[in-house]
């Protein structure tokens, strides 16, 4: 065979259609301007993650055998851990971020997974409540060690199992 392989690059039209470039420096400003002056309660929006995250935490408890519920207490975990930091409680993103490495490492859902949800939730209820928005506060850097070492052993627990 003689023949050589013909290369064919195909039309981009996917770039044509959307252009080049990136983000203008002034609408990198203004999106950075609008999250440190934001004045929205984020409070009562935590408290729905927190709603949803308690009656998964009940839905798992009476279907302990179900890992496809690992999903719904996930899912508000995340959605704390998201939006924490941008509407000014890092605490609860540092936290949130423990948490979801044991949800993410957890081989399934056990009674000692969903008793450390029930106190993250309260956690984060705590932080709400007292305005604890970052870990110097003291109570705020109490709870992410505690949150932190309960991971650590959760997961090197799961890990020898």
């Amino acid at each position: 065979m003689t023949d050589k392989a013909k290369i064919i690059n195909p039309k981009n039209t996917l770039k044509q259609k959307v252009g080049s470039g990136g983000f203008k420096p002034e609408d990198i400003e203004d999106a950075q301007k609008a999250i440190e002056e934001n004045t929205i309660d984020f409070k009562d929006d935590a408290n729905a993650f927190l709603t949803k995250l308690d009656e998964a935490i009940e839905d798992a408890r009476k279907n302990i055998d179900d890992d496809s519920m690992l999903l719904s207490l996930t899912h508000p975990v995340m959605q704390l851990k998201a939006q924490g930091s941008m509407f000014k409680y890092p605490l609860i993103t540092s936290i949130s971020q423990s948490v979801l490495d044991m949800l993410e490492n957890s081989l399934g859902i056990d009674v000692d997974l969903l008793a450390i949800l029930v106190q993250y939730s309260k956690s984060i209820k705590v932080i709400l409540s007292n305005n604890i928005q970052t870990e110097q506060d003291p109570l705020g850097e109490q709870l992410a060690k505690e949150i932190s070492s309960v991971k650590d052993r959760y997961i090197k627990k799961i890990s020898s199992e």
